[in-house]
């Protein structure tokens, strides 16, 4: 019987995949919010599949996914997100993670991917790579990013203006407008409009 641990910001959707998993045959190790929650429990379970949404934990989420790893080299994961962007998905590729999902797919997906894992294989397929077809940029304009502007542009994205930003952020109003004609320069755009298209279409608020 595979053992799976499931790390998800949502109570809902947590017990939801408690539920299904468990209808299903599989094994839960641990139901974890966030990845500091299951690097705490790894000293006493070692499940075979985590299965992950990684947008809503911080920002060094891929790094503590490493340090998991690292911990249980056998670890494999399956992402379970509401992001359909390109941009995760060449994350996740990167990682050498096994599988993506979009938690908009019907549930059948989710299984069959996990089905496809516990054979040795990887479970992506073409349909995720429909956003890099319409929006062929947005994956290296991302990546170009350095950390302090892919933080104000989530914040961007999130609909605050300049001078919440530069209060949250503790910094003036014109380092937060050097962010965004910086990231206006590698959009190659004018318009403030497209920073925030870009944020929302992947996911990013």
């Amino acid at each position: 019987m595979t053992t799976i641990s499931v790390v998800e910001t949502n109570p809902l959707i947590r017990r939801g995949l408690k539920r299904i998993l468990t209808e299903r045959g599989y094994n839960i190790a641990v139901i974890a919010e966030t990845l500091d929650d299951m690097l705490l429990s790894n000293i006493h379970h070692k499940p075979q599949i985590l299965i992950l949404e990684p947008l809503f934990q911080d920002q060094s989420a891929y790094e503590k996914l490493a340090l998991l790893r690292s911990y249980n080299p056998k670890l494999k994961t399956l992402i379970l997100s509401i992001s359909e962007s390109y941009y995760h998905i060449q994350q996740s590729l990167q990682m050498g993670i096994e599988g993506y999902v979009c938690k908009s797919w019907p549930l059948e997906t989710l299984f069959e991917s996990i089905e496809e894992i516990e054979e040795g294989k990887h479970a992506y397929s073409k349909e995720q790579f429909q956003h890099k077809d319409k929006y062929p940029n947005d994956a290296r304009v991302l990546s170009s990013l350095t950390r302090r502007e892919f933080q104000v542009l989530r914040m961007f994205g999130a609909g605050k203006s300049i001078k919440t930003i530069s209060q949250e952020m503790n910094l003036s109003n014109k380092t937060i407008s050097t962010y965004k004609v910086k990231m206006m320069q590698k959009m190659a755009t004018n318009n403030v409009i497209d920073i925030v298209d870009l944020a929302r279409r992947n996911f990013l608020f």
